[in-house]
């Protein structure tokens, strides 16, 4: 007689296993992920890690100024739709940096309010750059940096915000009709 506590029990076992089976389904449906991640090709799963690289930087440029966030993002979903539609629709479509991508591919371009941020958390970040940089070819390159990113914010479209519709004229005697 069997003695392991599947069989006291009358659990489902795996086969050649005494741990019983749902343990086993638990754990493939907490990591749903890497399975996927996982059954990708080498050469996909080459694509979807210099996607995610590029998010990184992405991300890191919503911080930092001096990184543009938009040509890492675009980089991102370029690797990530040679790699995986998944990752591709997440990033486009579900993640919060989708916007960043739309807005650019559809050229709807960038808020002013945005622009101006932008521009001045560059140079601000450039100045404090160059107060601590000691040689001269280094701050060159920090101007020469900076400069053709705000040459390049001020080229892209801005976007205007959408305005409201105007208000529906009403008359005094059409609020008495109201049921």
């Amino acid at each position: 007689m069997d003695s392991s506590p599947a069989s006291r029990y009358n659990l489902p076992t795996s086969p050649g296993n005494c741990v019983p089976a749902f343990h086993h389904q638990e754990q493939h449906h907490h990591h749903e992920f890497e399975g996927f991640f996982y059954r990708l090709s080498m050469k996909n799963k080459l694509w979807v890690i210099l996607g995610t690289f590029f998010v990184g930087l992405a991300l890191l440029g919503v911080f930092l100024p001096i990184l543009p966030t938009t040509p890492f993002l675009l980089l991102a979903a370029v690797f990530y739709g040679r790699g995986s539609p998944r990752f591709y629709d997440w990033l486009v479509n579900r993640s919060f940096l989708g916007d960043y991508i739309r807005n650019y591919r559809d050229g709807l371009g960038i808020p002013l309010r945005q622009k101006i941020l932008t521009i001045a958390l560059l140079w601000l970040t450039i100045g404090i750059s160059l107060w601590f940089a000691n040689a001269w070819w280094l701050r060159l390159l920090l101007l020469v940096i900076a400069s053709g990113v705000t040459f390049h914010l001020v080229k892209i479209k801005t976007r205007q915000r959408a305005r409201p519709a105007p208000p529906i004229p009403v008359e005094p005697e059409d609020l008495l009709d109201l049921p």
